[in-house]
């Protein structure tokens, strides 16, 4: 090597996972000859700087949707690497065919920290008449590592769609028949009892089947404790 001159080596090395981001002191011993040929040896101090790496990784926390209403869709976006990652954008898109309707499926975070999790939230609505199932949506992130390099990944996300179970509520009890009341009081005999039931929900239900069980001192047309009614017709939202 000419006086002066310089000259570069690279050095194949394997940096363990567990390594801690900071810096670091290697020592690089050289041996050469001199010009009068004889063997000399010289140890420097190499500074380096592990900058680590951010990993990122997503979970949905939840992911199912009900018929007839807006739901949240919810995803943590974890860093599990060493190193910050910088200006994330996430966004949710639905397969052409797919009913549901996205609000707000767009959200950037300015830094997610190494051993940090941000919430990703998307508000999604279903129509009443959608199927039951599962629907196929693609979760796409993109973002700078510590480097300055950008990262663009995709992941599949399956989408739940289910019916909520119909919550019914009792909006009127009567003795006689709606618009009809009458008075009833102890020793009535084969008295009626309305009762108005209404489903909140915004689908249809069938096949209702109700069952009144009766206190003491009440008994059903033949004596018995409780009383039984088939409703066959579908029950809309009222």
């Amino acid at each position: 090597v000419a006086s002066g001159n310089s000259f570069a080596h690279q050095f194949l090395l394997n940096v363990d996972e567990n390594a801690k981001v900071g810096n670091y002191t290697l020592q690089l011993s050289l041996s050469y000859l001199d010009l009068w040929s004889s063997r000399q040896h010289q140890n420097l101090s190499v500074n380096i700087r592990l900058e680590g790496r951010s990993s990122i990784r997503v979970t949905p926390t939840a992911a199912t949707l009900y018929l007839g209403s807006e739901d949240l869709i919810e995803f943590e976006i974890s860093n599990l690497g060493s190193a910050s990652a910088y200006s994330l954008l996430a966004s949710l898109r639905l397969a052409g065919t797919t009913p549901i309707t996205l609000r707000d499926g767009e959200q950037r975070f300015d830094e997610v920290k190494p051993l940090s999790s941000v919430i990703f939230k998307v508000k999604a609505s279903t129509p009443s008449d959608a199927t039951v199932g599962y629907y196929q949506a693609t979760l796409s992130l993109v973002y700078r590592d510590s480097y300055g390099s950008l990262i663009s990944e995709s992941t599949p996300i399956l989408l739940k769609v289910d019916a909520k179970p119909a919550y019914l509520a009792v909006r009127e009890a009567l003795w006689g028949i709606r618009g009809s009341p009458t008075l009833v009081g102890p020793g009535d005999k084969a008295v009626t009892l309305s009762v108005t039931i209404q489903n909140t929900e915004p689908y249809q239900i069938s096949g209702l089947v109700a069952y009144l069980t009766l206190p003491k001192h009440f008994t059903n047309g033949t004596g018995g404790k409780l009383s039984l009614i088939h409703i066959s017709e579908p029950t809309r939202q009222a």
